[in-house]
C-alpha cells in the first residue's frame, strides 16, 4: 500500500495533493467499479483543514487554484 502526496503553499495556504491507496480516486476497494489492483489515476487536493476533494484531474485543481487568487 502506498500513496503519492506532494505539499505545498499556494499564497499562503497550504495544500496537499495525493493518489493512491485509499484515496479518492486511486486504489480502494470501495471505489466504484474498481479493484484494489487498479488505481484510477486521479488526484484528491485538501486545502487547509477542508474536506479532501476528490476524483480530479491535474486540470481540475489548477482551476480550483486558480479561484483561490
Amino acid at each position: 500500500m502506498w500513496i503519492c502526496r506532494t505539499h505545498f503553499e499556494y499564497k499562503g495556504v497550504k495544500i496537499s495533493v495525493v493518489n493512491g491507496f485509499g484515496t479518492y480516486g486511486g486504489w480502494f476497494g470501495a471505489n466504484p467499479g474498481t479493484t484494489e489492483k487498479e488505481n484510477m489515476g486521479l488526484l484528491e487536493i485538501m486545502i487547509e483543514d477542508n474536506e479532501p476533494v476528490g476524483w480530479l484531474k491535474a486540470e481540475d485543481i489548477m482551476e480550483i487554484l486558480g479561484e483561490k487568487e
